[in-house]
């Protein structure tokens, strides 16, 4: 009986401290704000030219290393060239995800003054309409100016070691003049 009473006690200060009668809540659709945004086919543009740029970077690579003699050492510059492009996409590709967060998140905290607490929508199982203020941050967001990041520049003479076997010839062909004089 002395548990019991413990027990319920324990309940009673424990949702008497959770007191949530006046809080303000409110909920974003943010997968509905990105997807709808006129942002979201801007960002699949910069994605696009960034992936066009690494792989006109692959193929300029590509074609320098096809004219090397040694083979393994050409395979492994173009094994490691397309880790380093693949980076850089990835970057780009992170650095817009960024930009088009960050200013959501701004729009977000520009029109939730009102609430104590934001959620995301995805998050709850249950929300009343009237909570909902996607549609007015969705308007504010379609507003407002995203900072790009920039591309990665294309190369047009990739900056590769020399081929080893063309060096070894080279210098044969050297040594067997200056051993003729």
């Amino acid at each position: 009986m002395r548990f019991l009473f413990m027990a319920v006690l324990a309940c009673t200060l424990f949702l008497g401290a959770c007191d949530m009668s006046g809080t303000k809540l409110a909920v974003v659709d943010v997968n509905k704000v990105l997807q709808q945004s006129p942002h979201a086919k801007q960002a699949q543009a910069e994605a696009a030219k960034a992936q066009e740029i690494y792989q006109y970077n692959l193929n300029v690579i590509e074609k320098v290393l096809a004219d090397y003699k040694d083979k393994k050492q050409a395979e492994a510059y173009l094994l490691e060239a397309a880790r380093q492009l693949q980076e850089q996409l990835n970057t780009s590709r992170a650095a817009v995800s960024q930009a088009m967060g960050t200013a959501l998140q701004k729009e977000i905290d520009n029109n939730s003054a009102d609430y104590d607490m934001v959620l995301p929508k995805a998050n709850v199982l249950h929300v009343k309409d009237a909570l909902d203020i996607s549609a007015t941050v969705q308007t504010a967001f379609d507003k407002a100016t995203i900072t790009w990041p920039p591309l990665p520049q294309r190369v047009d003479k990739p900056n590769l070691p020399a081929d080893n076997k063309a060096e070894k010839k080279e210098d044969k062909k050297d040594e067997a003049k200056a051993e003729k004089k």
